[in-house]
């Protein structure tokens, strides 16, 4: 509520770095909350860090997004590539956390992107 009566807003790389911050800390009940935050904050966020897209290696600036939209979503996590690479386990945490594959199995859907499940 704080953050609300001043105006202060958050994005999709503030989300997606507390995450891996918290995670990395073993902080696991804030690493939740964060990824929490981040899949229920950003649209198609789940998808982007379950399923990332391929973005061009070299972009001068970034597009211009409207906030917590897809675009959005997929840049922040095509930038924090090399930190979630860094931490094998980090995807495979985020999928066990409740919630998270169905919200981004939802907006596959919705989109028309692909989705194809895990199979072990």
């Amino acid at each position: 509520k704080l953050d609300e009566s001043c105006g202060y807003q958050s994005n999709a790389w503030m989300r997606l770095a507390f995450t891996l911050l918290f995670f990395k800390l073993n902080r696991m009940p804030a690493a939740k909350r964060a990824l929490k935050g981040f899949v229920n904050l950003g649209e198609g966020a789940a998808y982007a860090l379950l399923r990332p897209s391929f973005v061009d290696l070299y972009i001068p600036c970034r597009i211009n997004f409207t906030p917590d939209t897809f675009a959005e979503n997929v840049i922040a996590v095509h930038e924090a590539e090399a930190i979630i690479a860094d931490v094998p386990e980090f995807i495979s945490w985020a999928e066990s956390v409740p919630g998270v594959i169905q919200s981004a199995r939802d907006y596959a859907f919705k989109a028309g992107l692909d989705w194809w499940e895990n199979e072990e």
